[in-house]
Formats: C-alpha cells, structure tokens, sequence
C-alpha cells in the first residue's frame, strides 16, 4: 500500500473523496461479439435472456420482480457511418419532441424529467431520465428510467437503466459504474498527422513517444512547451492560461496489477493525496472525481480548483491509467473562464490514446 502511494505521489496526483465502489472481484466482464464493446458489471446481477433484437446484454438484480435492471442496446445503421457523436447528440438536443416521443411509445405513462448532454466512453453522448408507472395483471410500480446513447462508426449504443422510483437513487451508482466502464473499441485506424478534429474542425498532429508505447493526436493550434518535470513525455499549450501535460513513470514493482485494479488504487487513496496536496498548496478544493475510460482501459479523473503561483485562480482535471507496469497521466489545466471552452478538445485527445 504504501509502494502505491508513493507511486501515487510521484506522479504529482490530486484528488477528491469519492463515493466507495465495490472490489474489482465483485465485476465481471462482458465482451460482445458483434459489435466492438465491452463492460463490467456486478457477479451478483442475473444475465437475463434480451427479449429486444437489438439487445446484446441484459442483467437484473435479484429482487423478486427484476424491476430493477440494466440493458444496453446496439444497432448498425449504415446512413449514419459518418455521423459524429458531437453531430448525433446535436440532433437529439435539437428534437425534443422526438425523444418525448420514443419515451411514451415505450411507456405510454412516462414523461421525461431531465434530458442533456453527458459522455460515454470519453465521446459526446445524450441522457434522458424519465418517470412513469409499469403496470402487470396484479402489480403496478412507479419507475425511473434513465438512458444514455451516443454513436461511432454507424454503431448507435443505447444504455438503460431502470428501477423502482423509490429505489432508484441506492441503486443509480452501480448504473454508474457500469456506464464509466463501457468501452467502445475504433475499428478504424487512428488518423494519420494532419487529418480534422472531431469537435473543433482543426487539423491534428499525432504525437508517438519514443519510450512508451503511448500514441495520440492532438490538434495543431496546440503548440509544444517544455515540460519541467522528470516523468514529462509532453507539455501543449493552447493559451497562457491552458495547458495539458502528459506524464508516464514505468513501475516494475507493479507487474500483475491490473488495470482495474490500480483504478481502485486510486480511489482507495484519494483522501491521502488530498492531505498532501494540501500541506503543499491550501487553496485546493475539490471538484469531482470518478471512472471512466482511455484506450480502451479503465481509468480515474480527479478535478480540482486552486491558485497557480501568482495567484490566478485555476481549474484542473488529471486522468489516470495503467497499462502493465506503465502509469499515465494526463492533465489539463486552465482558468476558470476557460475551461469549459476548451475541455471537449481535451476530451478529444483522450479518445484518440492508442496504448499497445
């Protein structure tokens, strides 16, 4: 433990204090095999038969009825092969009365009661929550459902989950969980230097390190910067005030900890980060912090708020990730009024990591 934190440190990691997630041991995963995804999900949930075409996965929790449930759906739609997540989320955001549409025609008494923008698998998705009764020959129960979808390759995802109203939020976390683990694997070949970024429009440089085997695109208007650290791979700059970083420490005394597992790691001691990080610099507070996924693999992000060294008020957002005994970071920094500007290009690049 105390080799972990070390680790930990080094790589000069900031955190938050986050709801506790159950043991790796407590997942199993799901890889499909037809469509390029895979996920976790609870050993103590039954694998349900999928009653939908579209279907691939299905599981429930033991709790008499199966009211409470998770399914995700995927289906292959050639029109739409060329449609970006950000365009196919646009179009949802944009046609509300579609979406109320697809709900009531699934149940004819549910209304929706929060709808937007989120992300899956580090790509632009859409949520709907919505509310409604479900009714059998001798049985009627109030529930919740919520469902996040986004699309790549012509692949439309669509993940949903439902419980009892009254038990929904005890039960929403492990939805979450499941959500921050569902990897999409490209079938495409990572763009070559100088092709178009997703969101911004701007050419990208693919960026190879010479001593791991990291590899991403970055768009070109981020410029290189010196990076005064000893684990640096890369520093790009966008304005004076955002910056991402990229670090990578090889650690062969972690040979056999697994993705997954190091993510625990790093849940597990977010509270001693924290303390560090503080006794260093009293400003910082805590954002957020969670899972989701880079390359393929499980990782962590913290966010944070604090002052730089000359007293501007900064934002910063660190993921992390293990492949083997190599452990990454990526970072990005920028002010307040910023951030949210320039975070979906930050997004971009993580979903472009490639680590062999």
């Amino acid at each position: 433990m105390k080799t972990i934190v070390a680790i930990l440190l080094s790589l000069m990691a900031v955190g938050s204090v986050f709801a506790q997630q159950p043991a790796p041991s407590d997942y199993s995963v799901y890889r499909d095999e037809k469509y390029p995804f895979s996920l976790f999900y609870p050993k103590d949930w039954t694998q349900l038969q999928p009653t939908h075409a579209a279907t691939r996965f299905k599981i429930a929790k033991e709790d008499g009825l199966y009211f409470t449930d998770f399914n995700i759906n995927a289906i292959y739609v050639d029109s739409t092969k060329n449609v970006t997540p950000e365009e196919y989320v646009r179009n949802l955001i944009d046609d509300p009365q579609l979406i109320d549409a697809m709900v009531r025609q699934a149940n004819p008494t549910a209304k929706v009661v929060a709808r937007g923008r989120t992300y899956l698998n580090n790509r632009d998705a859409y949520f709907t929550k919505s509310e409604g009764s479900y009714r059998t020959i001798d049985n009627s129960v109030r529930l919740t459902v919520y469902q996040i979808t986004t699309i790549l390759e012509g692949n439309i995802y669509t993940l949903t989950f439902r419980a009892p109203t009254a038990e929904f939020d005890e039960n929403f976390p492990v939805f979450k969980f499941i959500a921050s683990s569902f990897v999409i694997r490209p079938t495409t070949i990572l763009p070559p230097k100088a092709t178009s970024s997703p969101s911004s429009g701007e050419r990208l440089t693919t960026f190879k390190d010479s001593s791991f085997p990291l590899l991403f695109s970055y768009p070109t208007h981020w410029s290189e910067t010196s990076f005064k650290s000893l684990d640096g791979r890369i520093s790009l700059r966008k304005t004076a005030k955002t910056v991402i970083s990229v670090s990578a420490k090889r650690i062969p005394a972690i040979n056999g900890m697994t993705s997954l597992e190091y993510v625990s790691q790093l849940e597990q001691n977010v509270s001693v980060l924290m303390s560090e990080l503080r006794s260093r610099d009293s400003t910082v507070r805590l954002i957020g912090s969670g899972r989701l996924s880079v390359g393929s693999r499980p990782a962590f992000y913290i966010k944070v708020s604090g002052t730089d060294s000359a007293g501007n008020s900064m934002t910063v957002s660190q993921v992390y990730f293990s492949a083997g005994i190599d452990l990454y970071m990526f970072q990005f920094r920028s002010s307040p009024t910023e951030y949210s500007e320039q975070y979906p290009e930050f997004l971009d690049i993580l979903s472009s990591v490639q680590v062999n």
